[in-house]
């Protein structure tokens, strides 16, 4: 299986189809952001196996979804997909936040700490899509730029 990244500009009904299927299975929706990034990582058969949607703001990135299929996790593709999102969020000098509703400790171990809502940049505290994903319990993360630069630079 590769582990290369690929931004997906345009994707085709079926991909589309495929990516709606693995969030519903996770109890996720799509995100409603017009701008947001597609990240994936396929199969030696073009499957997809792993996607990732981001939103890239004037000061700060929110990683609306990362999901991997049930039969590919634990290879290191969520790894890969935060490890490429963070890496562009930092090359962009801006912090990457997330809601954790699912796989808290997942992002804890890769050095995402819990923030206040309040501590939100008004860009993305601001955005309707925020307050759509944002609505249930779950923790604001957000990752250090010099944290991100320890656990996931080249």
């Amino acid at each position: 299986m590769s582990m290369q990244v690929v931004r997906i500009v345009d994707p085709n009904p079926q991909l589309e189809m495929d990516i709606r299927s693995m969030l519903a299975a996770e109890g996720l929706g799509a995100p409603s952001c017009d701008e947001a990034d597609l990240f994936a990582l396929f199969d030696a058969d073009g499957r997809i196996e792993a996607a990732a949607f981001s939103c890239f703001l004037e000061d700060a990135c929110f990683l609306h979804a990362v999901v991997v299929r049930a039969e590919s996790r634990r290879k290191g593709l969520g790894y890969a997909l935060v490890s490429h999102i963070v890496s562009q969020s930092f090359a962009r000098g801006v912090r990457l936040y997330l809601v954790a509703v699912k796989a808290r400790g997942f992002f804890e171990r890769y050095g995402f700490d819990e923030v206040q809502r309040e501590a939100l940049p008004g860009s993305i505290a601001g955005q309707k899509w925020f307050g759509a994903c944002a609505g249930s319990d779950a923790p604001v993360m957000m990752i250090a730029l010099s944290e991100g630069e320890r656990l996931f630079g080249d």
